[in-house]
C-alpha cells in the first residue's frame, strides 16, 4: 500500500525539447512550418501576415481589416462562415498584434477538406461590408468609452504613448474620433497591400490526414497572390523619461505604470534578463509581490514583464494600490531595482525561479498546439532554430553574478517613464 504522506521525489527538469519542424514552401512562395504531433485529430492552421501597424496608411486600419476578414467574402457571408464554421466544430479566431495580421484556423483534420475553400475565400476575397464595418467602429466605441473609465487602462495607454509618441506605431492609442473616420476604402487598399505571399508565413501544428498539405497547397498557395514586401515605417523615437500624473477623481485606487525601452529576443542577453525579470516581478513568489503584497500591503497584484515586438522592446512593471499610497509602492519598486543591481541573489532563491522557469518552458511544449506558438515566436523574431534549448542552456546556468550584472545593464532606476493614474493628482 502507498503510503500518502511520503511525497514522490522530485526530480530537476533537464531538458525541454523540441519536436522536429518541417518547412515547406507552397507554389506561391509562402513558407509553411509544420509540426505534426499530438494524438487528437486535430489541426491548427496560423497565417500571419506582415500588415500590422507599421504598414498602415492611416491609423486602425491594420486592425479593423483583421477583424473583418472573416465578415463576408466574395462567394460566403458572414452568416454563412459562422453557420459553417458551427456545423464543421471549427473555430476562427483573431488575436490582436501590434506588427502583423494574424487569422487562426482550428478544425478537426478530416473536415479540412471542407473548410479550406472558406479559408481560402477569408484570406484571399474578403469583401468588408458596409454595414460590418459600422457595426465594428459602433462596437468599438462603446467599448472604449467603458475601458477609459479604467485606471490601469488609462495608465498602460499613457505609458506606451509617453514613451513611444503618438505617431509611433507602438505608442499611438485607439481613440473614438479615429474609429468613426475609418473607411472601407482604407480597409480595401490596406488589403491589397499587404495580404499577399511575400508577406505571408503559415504556421500548422497537429495531426494531419494524408491530404493535408495538398489542400493547403492546392488552395492557399494558389489562391495568396504573389505581392512586393513593403517596409514598415517607424518615426523616430525622441521622448524623454517623465513623470505623469492623470486625475481619476471618481477612482479608489491609483494605477501605476513604470517602463522604459528594452531588449528584444534577438539581443544575446535576453534570455538572462527573462530571468532577472521573473526574479523581480514575473511570478507569484517574485520580490515585488513579497515587497508590496505580502510585506507591505500595498496591492493585490504586482508584475513586470519585457513587452516585445519585432522591432522595439518595453519594459514594464504595473501595479494598482490604494489611493495616497502610491508614492510608497513607487519608492518600493525602484528600491527593488536597485536592490538587484547591488546585491547578489541568493542561490536558494535563483534555484526556486530557475525550477518555476524550466516548469514554465516544459508548458509551453505541451502539446503540438502550444509548440506551434514556440515556433512562430523563434520564425517571426528571426532568431536561430536552436533559439529554444540555448535560451533553457542559459536559464539552468545563470549565476548571482550574472543577474547583478545584466540588471544593473539593462534596468533603470533614473531614467524610467512613470505614469500614475487615481484620485488626488492634481494636489
Amino acid at each position: 500500500m502507498i503510503d500518502r504522506t511520503i511525497p514522490p521525489a522530485t526530480k530537476k527538469i533537464k531538458g525541454v525539447p523540441l519536436p522536429p519542424v518541417q518547412k515547406i514552401k507552397l507554389d506561391n512562395g509562402v513558407p509553411l512550418y509544420f509540426v505534426e504531433a499530438g494524438s487528437q485529430p486535430l489541426l491548427k492552421l496560423d497565417a500571419v501576415f506582415m500588415a500590422g501597424r507599421p504598414y498602415e496608411s492611416q491609423q486602425l486600419t491594420a486592425r479593423a481589416t483583421a477583424r473583418l476578414l472573416k465578415e463576408g467574402t466574395s462567394n460566403f457571408t458572414a452568416e454563412e462562415i459562422a453557420e459553417k464554421s458551427d456545423f464543421f466544430g471549427s473555430t476562427i479566431s483573431i488575436p490582436v498584434n501590434l506588427d502583423t495580421s494574424n487569422i487562426v484556423f482550428y478544425c478537426l483534420s478530416r473536415h479540412l477538406e471542407e473548410l479550406i475553400p472558406m479559408w481560402s475565400e477569408i484570406l484571399c476575397n474578403p469583401i468588408f461590408p458596409e454595414k460590418e464595418l459600422n457595426d465594428y467602429k459602433r462596437n468599438n466605441i462603446q467599448r472604449l468609452s467603458v475601458e477609459l473609465e479604467k485606471p490601469d487602462v488609462i495608465a498602460f495607454r499613457l505609458i506606451t504613448d509617453e514613451i513611444f509618441g503618438t505617431s509611433h506605431p507602438y505608442g499611438y492609442n485607439s481613440v473614438a474620433e479615429t474609429y468613426k473616420k475609418l473607411e472601407r476604402d482604407w480597409l480595401v487598399q490596406h488589403f491589397q497591400r499587404n495580404y499577399h505571399a511575400s508577406s505571408c508565413r503559415l504556421f500548422l501544428s497537429g495531426k494531419p490526414e494524408k491530404n493535408t498539405l495538398e489542400l493547403i497547397n492546392a488552395h492557399l498557395g494558389q489562391h495568396i497572390p504573389v505581392g512586393t514586401p513593403r517596409e514598415p515605417v517607424f518615426p523616430p523615437v525622441t521622448n524623454t523619461p517623465s513623470q505623469l500624473l492623470v486625475e481619476k477623481a471618481n477612482s479608489m485606487q491609483c494605477a501605476i505604470r513604470l517602463g522604459h525601452p528594452s531588449i528584444p529576443r534577438a539581443h544575446p542577453d535576453y534570455a538572462g534578463m527573462f530571468v532577472v525579470n521573473t526574479l523581480l516581478g514575473g511570478y507569484f513568489g517574485s520580490r515585488l509581490m513579497s515587497n508590496l503584497r505580502e510585506k507591505r500591503g500595498l496591492t493585490y497584484n504586482v508584475n513586470s514583464t519585457i513587452d516585445c515586438q519585432l522591432n522595439a522592446a518595453t519594459f514594464l512593471i504595473g501595479t494598482e494600490v490604494q489611493a495616497g499610497s502610491e508614492k510608497e509602492a513607487v519608492r518600493q519598486i525602484l528600491g527593488e531595482i536597485e536592490r538587484l543591481q547591488t546585491e547578489l541573489v541568493p542561490e536558494k532563491e535563483l534555484e526556486m525561479v530557475k525550477n518555476y522557469l524550466m516548469g514554465s518552458m516544459l508548458g509551453m511544449v505541451d502539446g503540438p498546439l502550444n509548440v506551434l506558438e514556440v515556433v512562430k515566436t523563434g520564425v517571426m523574431d528571426g532568431l536561430t532554430p536552436d533559439f529554444f534549448e540555448r535560451n533553457i542552456q542559459i536559464v539552468q546556468g545563470i549565476s548571482p553574478e550574472d543577474i547583478l550584472t545584466l540588471a544593473e545593464k539593462h534596468l533603470e532606476t533614473e531614467n524610467i517613464w512613470q505614469v500614475i493614474v487615481g484620485p488626488g493628482m492634481n494636489k
